[in-house]
C-alpha cells in the first residue's frame, strides 16, 4: 500500500482535487478498521462519512474519486516494481468489490421491505469491536447514491488508462 505522498501525487495527475484527496486518505486510514474493504459494515460507514461531507458541496466528485483512487492503489503490490498490469488486476479487484458491496446493501434493502420492522432486531456492524452498529436505514443513503458512486468509479478508472504511464512511474520512485 503506497504511502499517502503518492496517493496525492497520483490524485493530482488525475485531476483529483488534492485537499479531498488528503481527507478522504484520513476518512478511510485513520479509523479503524484501517480500510474497511473487508468489512461491509466499515466500508458502508466509510463511503457514507463521504457522501454526507460532500454530498452538498461540489466536490463530492472528487471525493468519490479520491475514495476509489485510494482503494486501487492499497491494493497494487506491495514490491516493486509496479507494471501496469498490477494497476489493471488493483481496478479490476476493486471493482469486484464494490460491485459485491453494492449487491450485499441491495439485499439489505430488499430485506428491510419485505420483513418491515426487521431494523429493528439488527444493525451491520463496523468490524468485530462496534458496540454500536450502523443502521440498516443507513444503507438507503447508498443506494440512491449507487449512480453517482458507479459513475466516479468510471471516471478514475478513465483518467488512471489515460495516465498510466505517469502513475507507473510515480509509483516506482
Amino acid at each position: 500500500m503506497p504511502e499517502w505522498c503518492i496517493h496525492r501525487r497520483v490524485a493530482e495527475v488525475l485531476g483529483i482535487d488534492i485537499e479531498v484527496a488528503k481527507d478522504v486518505d484520513g476518512v478511510i486510514d485513520l479509523r479503524k478498521p484501517h480500510d474497511g474493504r473487508s468489512e461491509l459494515g466499515a466500508f458502508a460507514d466509510k463511503l457514507l462519512e463521504i457522501l454526507e461531507k460532500y454530498g452538498n458541496d461540489g466536490r463530492i466528485f472528487d471525493a468519490l474519486m479520491a475514495f476509489h483512487l485510494h482503494h486501487i492503489l492499497d491494493l497494487l503490490p506491495r514490491e516493486a516494481p509496479i507494471e501496469e498490469k498490477d494497476i489493471e488486476d488493483a481496478i479490476e479487484e476493486y471493482g469486484g468489490l464494490l460491485e459485491d458491496f453494492m449487491n450485499k446493501s441491495n439485499f439489505l434493502l430488499e430485506l428491510v421491505k419485505e420483513r418491515p420492522g426487521i431494523e429493528d432486531f439488527f444493525v451491520v456492524m463496523r468490524d468485530s469491536t462496534d458496540t454500536e452498529g450502523l443502521e440498516l436505514n443507513k444503507i438507503e443513503t447508498l443506494k440512491n447514491a449507487e449512480q453517482l458512486i458507479t459513475k466516479t468509479l468510471e471516471e478514475v478508472k478513465k483518467r488512471i488508462h489515460k495516465e498510466i504511464v505517469k502513475i507507473v512511474r510515480i509509483l516506482n520512485q
